[in-house]
């Protein structure tokens, strides 16, 4: 994603658009600027053109602007979550202060680091990371919420009635080896109740067995993932007719883009 600024003005419209998408005129390009990300994309995550500005497409919730942010503090620092050893003071300290700020606030670094580096811990107190840490998960909660709801929206515009409905119903089911139907979870046993799929990832952030060391989850349903429950019943994997597009794969593929990025 790009990040524009309206040249010249003391309270500046904002675009947020696709990379491949042409430059407006008029703007300025601010896409590695952490400061900007943050000043101005809480802004657009409302989109609602309450202050009479240009709304920003492509661009919708909390959890996008983090993703935005947190790629632009891990682009500079070198820090890479599949790494842990470049989480050092050296790479920490290539941010300003000010960046340092936002990527505590968003949660885009650990507390410690390489050797007991203080990172988040070098901004914030214990006690302070708690209450960033609340709102960072009710934003991230709003956030995947919205998304549930975008993707229910894309499945009852592109399917039949009685296929959208079955697809919503299986969304809703307890992802233990058989799936257990959410509808009869008030005959299970205390200890075999947990979370229906949508629950889990609205409340938790569980994804899938990719993104979750092997946790079944809503990605995989959504694309029918090979090696898991959903590999042969999953939406991906469906005979429905979908409007406007191929199959269901495709389908597939357009609500795990919304589910996991926001791309709505």
């Amino acid at each position: 994603m790009k990040l524009y600024v309206e040249t010249g003005e003391a309270l500046p419209a904002i675009q947020i658009l696709k990379d491949a998408d042409p430059a407006p005129g008029g703007y300025d390009v601010a896409t590695d600027d952490v400061l900007l990300w943050d000043k101005y994309g809480q802004r657009c995550i409302k989109n609602d053109n309450d202050d009479g500005l240009p709304g920003c497409t492509h661009f919708r919730d909390y959890k996008k602007l983090r993703s935005e942010i947190k790629a632009r503090i891990e682009t500079k620092t070198g820090f890479d979550p599949a790494d842990l050893g470049t989480y050092t003071q050296v790479n920490w300290d290539k941010l300003s202060a000010a960046e340092k700020e936002v990527a505590a606030r968003y949660f885009c670094v650990p507390p410690t680091g390489v050797a007991a580096a203080p990172l988040r811990d070098e901004i914030y107190t214990t006690a302070e990371q708690i209450v960033y840490g609340l709102a960072h998960h009710q934003k991230s909660v709003e956030s995947r919420i919205l998304r549930v709801r975008m993707a229910l929206s894309e499945l009852y515009n592109r399917l039949d009635i009685d296929d959208a409905r079955e697809v919503e119903e299986e969304l809703n089911q307890i992802p233990k080896g058989s799936n257990v139907p959410l509808d009869v979870g008030d005959n299970t046993t205390a200890q075999v109740k947990v979370k229906t799929m949508v629950e889990s990832y609205v409340d938790r952030g569980i994804e899938g067995s990719v993104e979750d060391n092997g946790v079944v989850g809503l990605f995989d349903y959504t694309l029918s993932r090979a090696g898991t429950p959903f590999s042969a019943t999953g939406l991906s994997s469906k005979a429905y007719a979908v409007i406007g597009m191929t199959d269901a794969a495709e389908l597939g593929t357009r609500c795990h883009d919304v589910l996991a990025n926001g791309t709505f």
